[in-house]
């Protein structure tokens, strides 16, 4: 499927399936196949994207960052009080 939509002429690979194992087994295959220079790989899981993190990818987490909006804006009504 990679090779299908060009991931040998790819400068830059996302991953963002709805599988936090496809996300990083694709990402993985990006980088270290196919030597994308950048590749981002979503992660809901954030003790995943911990470790994924630690494995040298670079990952975001919607999960972890909605829940510091959510935090930031909980304290937002604390100070306006």
């Amino acid at each position: 499927a990679l090779e299908k939509v060009g991931i040998r002429d790819a400068d830059a690979f996302m991953a963002v399936t709805q599988g936090d194992n496809r996300n990083y087994f694709a990402s993985q295959m990006a980088r270290e196949v196919y030597h994308v220079k950048r590749v981002i790989c979503r992660i809901y899981d954030p003790v995943r994207e911990q470790i994924f993190r630690e494995l040298g990818l670079e990952t975001f987490s919607p999960t972890s960052i909605g829940a510091q909006i959510m935090f930031d804006m909980l304290l937002g009504q604390q100070e306006a009080k």
